[in-house]
């Protein structure tokens, strides 16, 4: 990556926290562009780097009305470009290699050439539209910004000296820039400001209550009990019935298949050779076709219809299968002792039980949790939800206070994203109905939170006056200037008339002058 030249100032991390410091809304929006542009580029050919020639006017990317997007180093453009693969490095993106045989390197230098151009786009499209609104910036208020920047700051206050210490051209260049990101500002607060009617102001006001604090009563899955599995299994043996079975899988013809199968029961060819140099099943021929000991619901998936399944899984010691489709092709089987009823005494049988009802049986675990927890519901109604916790052992969890907050909006009290149960809270629209139509002090009814049963009592409301909602709108404010404002003026500023993008064309241009001069 060519390097932009540095104007006086530290790089990498410390330029990061500079700008930080002298600009926060700016800086973060940066971020958040940086992190849609990571989640959703669309990968193009990557070149080698390349730095500025003598003449701007061969890397013009594009143009806003009259405007031209113009890289030099010392530019919008320039500037930007190394900021943003400081920034990139900072967060653990390589940006240095051969880039002819380095494909993640080349698309990540890319990525950093194509935000830094719809960067200055926007900057410029922005500087654009204020001039022709006759927008002048006070030069007052620009030399206070000036007085804001890191640079000139000693214990976190303005420093004359330090201010001496830059050349006047240094100087020059960066109350210009300052100017230019103070106008760039004001355009962005006045469009957020447009954005928000007082309507919405209210409606985001009175979302933030009520609050309420809650107790959460847990029945997990993994409560349910060994015996339970165990009599399950016991009352359903046909899935846990035990098989040792060999198999040899033929991939190009059912008449293949038939054959292979005839020479094996004549004797004409061993089943464990045919296996190993006929069969196209990679997890078995190296045994000679032997599956090992498996339950019988481990071969449900090998043979898709009923009927042959149920024949197969009937062979006794010696019998040989007809030929059956397989998901691969056609199969025979090959019993390699008589099918017997699981022994559930023992733990790995036991967990292959529990795992099938995970998947198959779902319903008759969450059935037993479902009236585990009405137990408790009717124990909590009489002594109190905390006692009946204390009586049955149930894990209890207490939260809050959170306001009506799905999807766990920043600008409103969260749930924990770290509690790996309210994690699954965040986006269930029946937790969150549940959570604030139950009376306060009253148990909910059961209901499913992920894998799990879950019974919530609202402790406590509190109902917040009109003063105490009001900094939830300005939070909301700054949320959507953070979030969605960015990406909005983007979209409308490359969309628009106005706009000529020519950064791929340049782009390859650049590709080719630089395989000239490499």
């Amino acid at each position: 990556m060519a390097k932009a030249k540095k104007r006086e100032q530290g790089t990498g991390a410390e330029e990061l926290f500079r700008r930080l410091k002298s600009n926060p809304p700016l800086f973060i929006g940066t971020v958040l562009v940086l992190v849609i542009v990571i989640v959703a580029f669309v990968f193009v050919p990557a070149i080698p780097d390349f730095g500025a020639g003598e003449n701007g006017n061969d890397y013009i990317f594009g143009y806003y009305g009259a405007t031209p997007i113009t890289y030099l180093q010392d530019n919008y453009f320039g500037r930007n470009l190394d900021r943003l693969a400081d920034m990139y490095r900072f967060y653990g993106f390589s940006l240095e290699g051969d880039y002819s045989q380095d494909p993640e390197t080349s698309r990540i230098a890319n990525m950093v050439w194509q935000e830094t151009f719809y960067m200055t786009l926007t900057h410029e499209a922005i500087l654009d539209e204020m001039k022709n609104a006759g927008y002048k910036a006070p030069a007052a208020q620009i030399d206070r910004e000036m007085t804001k920047l890191a640079e000139f700051l000693e214990n976190g206050r303005f420093s004359i000296t330090k201010y001496r210490s830059y050349n006047k051209n240094t100087l020059l260049s960066m109350w210009q820039e300052t100017e230019e990101n103070y106008t760039e500002q004001q355009y962005k607060n006045a469009y957020n400001s447009l954005l928000i009617s007082s309507a919405e102001k209210k409606l985001i006001e009175d979302m933030s209550s009520p609050e309420r604090i809650f107790r959460m009563a847990l029945f997990p899955r993994t409560s349910y009990p060994d015996s339970e599995v165990a009599s399950y299994g016991a009352s359903n043996p046909a899935p846990f019935t035990m098989v040792h079975l060999s198999k040899i899988v033929i991939g190009s013809s059912e008449r293949e298949a038939a054959q292979i199968r005839d020479s094996v029961l004549n004797g004409r060819t061993n089943f464990e050779d045919a296996a190993r140099t006929q069969s196209t099943d990679v997890s078995s021929k190296d045994q000679g076709g032997d599956m090992g000991i498996r339950m019988a619901y481990d071969i449900y998936n090998m043979i898709p219809d009923e009927g042959e399944r149920t024949a197969v899984l009937s062979l006794k010691n010696g019998e040989y299968s007809q030929i059956v489709k397989d998901p691969n092709g056609w199969a025979f089987y090959r019993a390699e002792a008589d099918p017997y009823i699981a022994d559930l005494s023992q733990s790995d049988n036991l967990g292959k039980v529990r795992s099938y009802m995970a998947g198959q049986a779902g319903g008759v675990i969450e059935g037993w949790l479902v009236e585990r927890a009405e137990e408790f519901i009717s124990l909590s109604r009489e002594a109190g939800f905390e006692q009946a916790a204390l009586e049955t052992g149930i894990e209890v969890k207490q939260f809050g206070p959170v306001s009506l907050n799905y999807g766990n909006v920043q600008i409103f009290n969260t749930l924990d994203s770290g509690d790996i149960v309210l994690v699954q809270a965040v986006s269930n629209e029946n937790f969150w109905r549940t959570a604030f139509t139950i009376p306060v002090n009253a148990p909910s009814s059961p209901f499913t939170l992920g894998t799990d049963v879950v019974v919530l009592e609202a402790v406590d409301e509190t109902i917040k006056t009109d003063e105490d909602k009001i900094p939830v709108s300005e939070l909301y404010a700054g949320f959507r200037e953070d979030n969605m404002n960015e990406v909005d003026i983007r979209t409308a500023i490359t969309g628009s008339e106005k706009t000529r993008d020519d950064f791929f064309l340049t782009y390859l241009k650049l590709q080719m002058l630089s395989n000239v001069n490499g």
